[in-house]
């Protein structure tokens, strides 16, 4: 009898090696989602503040997705989405309100831009014949550009790019209708286009459909914060943090849980095996959860039949923002879910967490008397002007010192 080949054997090992190798990443992608842990936020610590602070309105950014983007400065350059076309979409650089460049393209959605140093990257979906796949296109400071549609399937969303140090990282959302379980992918596009693809990762929401709000990264990996709503207008919605690694592990899915109003969270990061959480407290007094509610006592959201809408000063729109609001700043032990430190201050709000090598730093973002609404739109907008002061957190977990910065951070509600 003749013996195989010994190159056939070789290429049998192979190719069951493939075979193994692609069964188990599916696997991975439809494993068990996991639960999430809630950890019972302790007493509340007292922060303190420099006081007065000083807010110049020269130095505006708004906070998108963990970054302070310029908000309103005339002399910036940055790109924005051109919608001066109906049949086309594109993007365009101003400089002030002087248009230097554009780039228009066709069949294609953009959702949003992620810009620093003069660079861009614009994402979204471009539609094909038959469906639509995730794209994205590179720019460079000249003005130069990579289009490119994405090897991904089309029920993967993208929701955010991040700057990566040598590439972008980009976040999407697979959907495949299930209820209380987000599915997130972490893929990475170098800036000549070179794009590499994670496994995925599934966990489980308390909600019927989470929202991502914010996506970082960390020592271990990443961080992503979710807010999670129901159909019932009657529930809160509730607020959790997730961190993975870069291969697709799940390090922790926390929700925060007390007694006292709704904890929403804004960022999240991870040093030395301590989760910190940043974000704002609504403080619960007859059942509110919401900033509307305070206005609506406040009798700002009363409608006046004779005279209209009533007009207030600024100074009384902020007194109800420092009434209702509070920054918080939680400190958890990632592997035991044990909660370590506490801090809260009232009339403000948790800003960025972010890892600058030897420290986390916490911007505690703190209510002006700049605050403002717009009775006379489709519906409500209130607007306060925040001066940040950067908390250096210690070894031992307490706040070692603040400084009071020249930046000033536009929140909308």
């Amino acid at each position: 009898m003749k013996k195989p080949n010994i190159y056939f054997r070789i290429m049998c090992v192979v190719l069951a090696a493939l075979c193994v190798s692609a069964l188990a990443s599916c696997r991975r992608d439809e494993e068990e989602p996991t639960n999430i842990s809630t950890f019972v936020i302790g007493d509340d610590s007292y922060v303190g503040i420099p006081e007065p602070i000083e807010v110049s309105e020269n130095y505006i950014y708004s906070f998108f997705n963990g970054h302070y983007t310029d908000y309103e400065d005339p002399s910036s350059e940055r790109w924005v989405i051109d919608f001066s076309d109906a049949r086309t979409t594109g993007i365009e650089k101003l400089r002030g309100e002087v248009r230097t460049d554009l780039i228009q393209l066709k069949n294609t959605d953009i959702d949003g831009l992620f810009q620093k140093d003069g660079k861009c990257v614009a994402y979204g979906t471009k539609r094909m014949v038959y469906t639509e796949r995730p794209w994205l296109m590179l720019v460079d400071e000249s003005g130069g550009k990579l289009e490119k549609v994405l090897d991904l399937p089309d029920t993967e969303t993208i929701v955010t790019v991040i700057d990566g140090g040598s590439g972008y990282y980009i976040l999407t959302s697979i959907n495949k209708n299930e209820p209380y379980v987000l599915q997130l992918r972490i893929s990475h596009i170098t800036e000549r286009g070179q794009f590499t693809k994670n496994p995925s990762v599934r966990f489980k929401v308390n909600g019927y459909k989470g929202i991502v709000r914010n996506f970082g990264m960390c020592e271990d990996g990443f961080t992503v914060t979710v807010e999670a709503g129901h159909y019932s207008a009657d529930d809160n919605n509730h607020y959790s943090a997730v961190a993975f690694n870069k291969n697709g592990g799940l390090l922790c899915n926390y929700m925060c849980g007390a007694q006292e109003g709704t904890h929403e969270i804004r960022s999240a990061v991870i040093r030395n095996g301590v989760l910190y959480l940043s974000g704002v407290v609504y403080e619960k007094e007859s059942e509110r959860s919401s900033i509307y509610s305070y206005f609506d006592e406040a009798e700002l959201l009363q409608y006046e039949t004779d005279y209209g809408y009533p007009f207030y000063s600024n100074e009384t729109v902020a007194n109800v923002f420092k009434k209702a609001l509070s920054a918080f700043l939680v400190e958890v032990d990632l592997e035991s879910g044990q909660t370590l430190k506490y801090f809260k201050e009232s009339g403000a709000i948790g800003g960025v967490l972010h890892d600058d090598g030897n420290a986390v730093v916490w911007d505690l973002c703190v209510v002006s008397s700049s605050a403002f609404y717009s009775p006379l739109t489709s519906s409500f907008n209130f607007e306060c002007l925040c001066g940040v002061v950067q908390c250096r957190i210690g070894a031992d977990g307490e706040i070692a010192d603040k400084t009071v910065t020249d930046l000033c951070v536009s929140e909308t509600f």
